[in-house]
């Protein structure tokens, strides 16, 4: 049985390589089936099979963390050629957490959830085909407590803002698990400043789908924008405590 100290060495192993802070979280495989919408929940029963009953009896979700450099985030909203940096770090993080994913979950008995597919934002018509696509890391980090749900709908990280990407590995094996956290944005409007989507999602029909084309529009080497994710960082009521460097 692998215990809670023998994962997070597992993970550390994994991650020397890329020379980047990280984080490792863990919640109940049964939190997460209950919590995702119904066409998630059937991504979830086919990824686990005839071992369904036995995930949600003890299995476990891990969330795993890698988070961008300081460098890799003050490029954005530059000129695209500068911006683009930031689009190839994100690409970069995609494929080091795919490689991460799936060396946990070899030693896990575990099955890996890759991270989310880059190149949908033009092959969709509606952000709302996403959804069906894939399973969310964002829940899943934010039910194992990787951080807090942001007002621009990423999660917060108490150390590395929403600077990160993350995936996951279910796992039939029964961890220690982490708690939601309880932290909120408070009356932080650091993001409203730099999107107005944003600033005005309650009046928007959907202001995911604005995101959507505006990302086309900007037509970098990847599905990113990041203004919100800058602005948390650097300009947030919480930017002392966050750290990158």
């Amino acid at each position: 049985m692998t215990t809670r100290t023998e994962l997070e060495e597992m993970f550390e192993r994994g991650t020397q390589t890329f020379n980047r802070k990280c984080d490792l979280k863990v919640t109940r495989f049964s939190l997460v089936f209950n919590n995702v919408m119904p066409s998630q929940q059937e991504k979830l029963k086919n990824l686990c099979k005839s071992e369904l009953h036995t995930f949600l009896e003890n299995g476990s979700i891990i969330s795993l963390a890698l988070a961008y450099s300081e460098e890799e985030i003050s490029v954005i909203d530059q000129e695209k050629k500068k911006w683009e940096f930031y689009a190839n770090a994100y690409k970069e993080l995609n494929q080091q957490l795919g490689i991460l994913s799936e060396k946990i979950a070899d030693l896990i008995q575990g099955i890996p959830l890759l991270p989310t597919i880059d190149g949908l934002v033009k092959k969709i018509s509606h952000v709302r085909e996403f959804f069906p696509l894939t399973i969310s890391h964002r829940l899943i980090g934010e039910l194992a407590g990787m951080g807090w749900r942001g007002k621009n709908n990423l999660i917060i990280h108490p150390q590395f803002s929403c600077a990160f990407r993350f995936t996951s590995v279910l796992t039939p094996l029964e961890f220690d698990y982490d708690q939601k956290l309880k932290q909120t944005c408070e009356d932080c409007i650091a993001c409203y400043q730099v999107c107005s989507f944003l600033k005005k999602q309650t009046e928007l029909k959907d202001y995911r789908e604005n995101c959507r084309r505006y990302i086309l529009h900007l037509d970098l080497g990847a599905d990113v924008c990041g203004k919100c994710i800058k602005a948390c960082y650097t300009m947030s009521k919480f930017k002392k405590k966050f750290d990158l460097s």
